[in-house]
């Protein structure tokens, strides 16, 4: 059986630009049960991560914070020991790179639950060792494109994110597999994405990112339920 898993973000720590990686992460962790990201989302730097919620069925958690606070960090905590109270999950996964959490990850293994971290290159040496693996996040450069390096697209070119009708019935099927494992008639979003890229890894790549879900809904794949972070999506009737 696999590891139930809990994903637990600081989002004032880590961008949302690194969600796609830290979902690929997760994926070789076991079966996630929950995702949460914690943040003051009203400061423009993090409101990306209100995105990934709406996409990929992650909670956000707000907490309003002042100038050299650290409310989320505390929230993030609280939210962990909830987590090990209720006996909800055999891991916790902690996204980021604040020394501040090296009591909690100590904590939580003493409690005989497994840790995993997930942070920037430029993590605390002792958070990466109170955990039981501690996986790098791959720093993004921003690079300058030359005129003479854009290209103009062809005329009348396909869309890459268009679902064929192979596609599309692969994609239903899965999304049924997925309810039919979970005993209900319908699952958070963040678990279709994370197992396209295990089942079909180029089909991932190539219409997958932040507007999966939307794609899938407006091909005719998948019914939305909900909204926010209580969205849930269910496979249409036939393919």
């Amino acid at each position: 059986m696999a590891s139930r898993l809990a994903l637990l973000i600081d989002g004032e720590n880590i961008a949302a630009r690194y969600f796609p990686e830290i979902a690929r992460h997760c994926l070789k962790l076991g079966d996630l049960r929950g995702a949460q990201v914690f943040a003051d989302f009203s400061e423009g730097r993090r409101a990306g991560w209100l995105d990934v919620a709406r996409d990929f069925g992650v909670q956000p958690v707000m907490q309003l914070s002042r100038k050299g606070k650290n409310s989320a960090d505390i929230a993030m905590a609280v939210g962990a020991m909830d987590v090990l109270i209720a006996g909800s999950a055999d891991t916790i996964c902690l996204v980021s790179s604040d020394r501040d959490f090296i009591p909690l990850a100590q904590r939580l293994r003493m409690s005989r639950i497994g840790v995993v971290g997930i942070g920037l290159e430029a993590h605390d040496k002792v958070l990466a060792d109170s955990c039981d693996q501690f996986f790098l996040l791959t720093p993004t450069e921003k690079r300058e494109t030359k005129p003479d390096q854009l290209a103009a697209p062809p005329l009348h070119a396909p869309n890459p994110k268009q679902i064929s009708t192979a596609e599309r019935k692969f994609l239903i099927g899965m999304i049924g597999d997925l309810c039919r494992g979970s005993g209900s008639s319908s699952i958070q979003p963040a678990i279709v994405g994370m197992e396209l890229r295990k089942r079909n890894g180029p089909l991932a790549n190539r219409i997958g990112g932040d507007k999966l879900i939307k794609r899938l809904v407006e091909s005719g794949v998948a019914v939305a339920h909900g909204e926010g972070p209580a969205k849930l999506i269910s496979p249409v009737a036939s393919a």
